[in-house]
């Protein structure tokens, strides 16, 4: 650019001939953006777009720019500009909505979306972004609504009948998983995800010998498999191995399946040790001797006067992932005044509104407002998912959410608390074997020694949130509903603060094909039984380099401890 001055003087010239002709302007704009002005870079492009009304070409690179310069709110807005000049293009509308939703402008960017699909429905692109916002908030039905829009309106779409396969398959109908699986390999049959989709199908109908055809056929086969591919595919084989009594080669697969579902998260740089140090600071903050603890001596037990939720109190539901959260949720769900909301992750939102809203307050420095505020932030995102919080009491399950206990203890006083608690050589076990969805916490099931390294750091922070004062707090042992489910059942409901009810016996007749988006998804529909306790064992000789790690919570824990009938 070491002629930018005199190209400068030569638009310049350009302009005084003709101040309108945007081509300038457009050039300026870029030379501004090559010198590094961007805000000289911004005002030409507006005037670039301001001189060719019909172009959208101007008020997308501005919205480029924006984006580039982290301003994904003036970003939409350029966008929005475009949009009004080409309104038969949706490709805009989904430019416009995915700047709202990385604004944090989530409510305005599902709005957006929905008048655009007003506009355009037959996008299939729109009508999946529909169906994963419906899919974030919850609304099952709402979600498969618009995938179904997004096949009809394209039946060969792979993307949307794969989606939609993945669906039926949560909802545990299989046959409509199959029916899109086989359009889609019928057109498109070296897809490697619906083939993977459907060796998934056919493990899930027992059909092991098939399904480990098919997987040996995907795994062996000269196709681009990504890391989630590839990495499913190894775990699917590990467990029909498992059910076929092979262990050595269902240990090869759980290693190598897992160390391959981690690798783009280790490769950006995301091992599980900056959670791990988060949930030392929060076990510093639970501490005694801390300014939280002293100052949870004088909190108030009840939420300020004019509080949401005040009459219907949420039930908050923790636990190590595989400590048996899913299945308590859907028994207490079963009572007529309580809801599952299948892990929404309603205080979730609490947690973005403390570090947007509240300037990422203390805890205890959180004002009465703000805890109003934060409440209402929670009943809002109940109330966009579907749910009437005035009229049923919601139970938010996510079972590492127990880190912030202090949270819940400042906002919600009122609300009881359940922690799950599982035989700690089932729990990592169990965890370590699934494909969970990639997360900060959740990369360290990529082996079984910092699967037990991650179990140890969170059940030592509860040992001191645990006794936190001034909380309802019950905890409830997955190995005494297997023992007895109905005094475990009774347990649970009186906990949540509801007189018994019948119902609830009959959890698993209630649930239909309801969508379950956890692991647990295949099984949580079935009777309680005894066939998931000590799974661990079959691996003793593995499990035996992490001894150390669990060993106080066995001793505390273990089945042997906690219920020794069921060792018999």
């Amino acid at each position: 650019m070491g002629h930018a001055a005199e190209a400068i003087r030569l638009f310049r010239a350009a302009l005084s001939a003709d101040p309108k002709r945007s081509e300038t302007w457009q050039a300026i704009a870029e030379l501004m953006e090559a010198a590094g002005n961007p805000s000289d870079a911004a005002a030409a492009w507006t005037r670039a777009a301001e001189c060719a009304p019909a172009d959208t070409t101007p008020w997308l690179r501005l919205a480029d720019l924006h984006r580039d310069r982290g301003q994904p709110e003036a970003a939409a807005h350029a966008i929005r500009r475009a949009r009004q000049r080409a309104p038969h293009r949706p490709e805009l509308a989904r430019l416009e909505v995915e700047a709202l939703r990385d604004a944090g402008l989530a409510e305005k960017a599902h709005n957006t979306l929905l008048q655009a699909i007003q506009q355009h429905p037959g996008s299939v692109d729109l009508h999946l972004m529909a169906a994963e916002d419906y899919a974030d908030l919850g609304r099952r039905d709402d979600c498969l609504r618009h995938m179904d829009c997004a096949v009809a309106a394209d039946p060969h779409h792979t993307i949307a009948r794969s989606r939609r396969a993945n669906y039926y398959v949560q909802s545990r109908r299989l046959d409509d998983a199959e029916a899109d699986i086989t359009v889609i390999l019928a057109h498109t049959p070296d897809s490697p995800h619906a083939r993977l989709q459907a060796a998934r199908v056919a493990l899930l109908r027992g059909e092991l010998d098939r399904s480990r055809a098919m997987l040996d056929a995907l795994l062996d086969a000269d196709l681009p498999l990504t890391p989630a591919n590839r990495g499913h595919a190894l775990l699917y084989r590990a467990e029909i191995h498992g059910k076929q009594g092979r262990l050595a080669e269902e240990w090869a697969d759980l290693t190598h399946g897992q160390a391959t579902l981690a690798q783009p998260q280790l490769d950006r740089g995301e091992d599980g040790s900056r959670y791990l140090q988060t949930v030392a600071r929060r076990t510093a903050i639970l501490t005694p001797g801390s300014a939280f603890r002293r100052a949870v001596e004088s909190m108030p037990t009840q939420p300020p006067a004019g509080s949401a939720l005040e009459d219907h109190p949420p039930v908050f539901m923790f636990g190590f992932p595989r400590s048996g959260t899913t299945l308590a949720e859907r028994i207490l769900g079963a009572h007529p005044a309580l809801t599952a909301t299948d892990e929404l992750n309603l205080l979730g939102a609490v947690f973005d509104s403390i570090v947007k809203d509240c300037n990422s307050a203390y805890t205890e420095a959180l004002s009465d407002a703000q805890v109003r505020h934060l409440r209402q932030v929670f009943a809002n995102k109940a109330v966009r998912a579907g749910f009437d919080p005035r009229r049923t009491r919601l139970i938010d399950k996510n079972p590492l959410n127990f880190v912030f206990i202090d949270i819940v203890r400042r906002v919600f006083p009122d609300a009881p608390v359940l922690m799950i608690l599982r035989d700690p050589r089932d729990c990592v076990w169990s965890a370590f074997r699934q494909a969970f969805e990639p997360n900060p916490a959740l990369v360290m099931s990529r082996s079984l020694h910092h699967t037990a390294t991650l179990y140890r750091a969170v059940l030592d922070l509860w040992q001191v949130g645990r006794t936190l004062p001034g909380m309802a707090l019950t905890e409830v042992h997955y190995e005494h509903l297997v023992e007895d489910f109905e005094a475990g059942a009774r347990q649970l409901v009186a906990a949540a603060g509801e007189p018994w009810d019948d119902a609830v016996l009959q959890f698993h007749r209630t649930l239909g094909n309801a969508f379950v988006r956890t692991p647990s998804f295949a099984a949580v529909g079935q009777k309680v039984n005894r066939r998931r306790l000590g799974r661990w064992k079959r691996h003793a000789n593995m499990m035996s380099e992490v001894t150390d790690i669990l060993a106080p919570y066995v001793d505390t824990l273990g089945v042997q401890a906690v219920a020794p009938s069921l060792m018999e």
